[in-house]
């Protein structure tokens, strides 16, 4: 991958070579395909879908070689053997990130539109150790996904609320696609702008 040290490419490889060596014990056949697969999960520094990976292993490999459910099944593998990470987005949403050279951190996910915010905290990252301590545990590893509601969304000002067209704050002010194409925001039927009030001749002015 263009831009990494000799070392990270040489612990990509050493990765890469873990990996031939789970899928081999489980039975699994190593091709080339499934290859490409891998260092493309590995040369993915964010999160992503199976339905991205896959998109991106086809600009390499070419369209109709690899099959989702073949990343489907790759991926259950990689994250049986500990070398990525499936993140539960809620409504039936997954993403996956790999562990080579991640640190860890916890997740904050918007149930509106995804957003998805990666973030440390040390002492929360304690107060989770002595948690674990104080309940007869000896804490190894955990998961932490904060699901709430980003303002962006809220204020209509994130690429899905536009996309969707159904943020309040947005269609009362007349300016997501919905209030535009039906003209009854109640913001644009105030100033006039709104399709319909233009259509009726309605736009303040007196009837004659």
């Amino acid at each position: 991958m263009s831009g990494e040290s000799k070392e990270t490419q040489t612990d990509l490889q050493e990765e890469v070579a873990q990996v031939r060596a789970h899928f081999r014990g489980k039975g699994f056949r190593w091709t080339r395909q499934r290859q490409t697969i891998v260092e493309t999960a590995f040369e993915t520094h964010r999160h992503f879908s199976a339905e991205e990976l896959l998109r991106m292993v086809e600009k390499k490999i070419g369209p109709g070689v690899a099959h989702l459910a073949t990343i489907y099944r790759t991926l259950q593998a990689l994250e049986e053997g500990g070398f990525i990470e499936g993140l539960e987005l809620g409504k039936g949403g997954r993403l996956f990130e790999h562990v080579l050279g991640h640190s860890h951190h916890d997740h904050i996910i918007c149930l509106d539109c995804g957003a998805l915010v990666e973030f440390h905290d040390e002492a929360l990252e304690e107060k989770k150790a002595e948690v674990a301590q104080v309940n007869g545990f000896e804490m190894e590893s955990h998961s932490l996904r904060i699901f709430g509601r980003c303002k962006a969304f809220k204020q209509g000002t994130c690429e899905k609320a536009f996309k969707q067209g159904t943020c309040e704050k947005a269609f009362k002010r007349g300016t997501c696609e919905e209030a535009l194409q039906r003209g009854t925001s109640e913001g644009s039927s105030k100033q006039g702008k709104c399709e319909r009030k233009k259509k009726e001749g309605r736009t303040g002015q007196p009837d004659h």
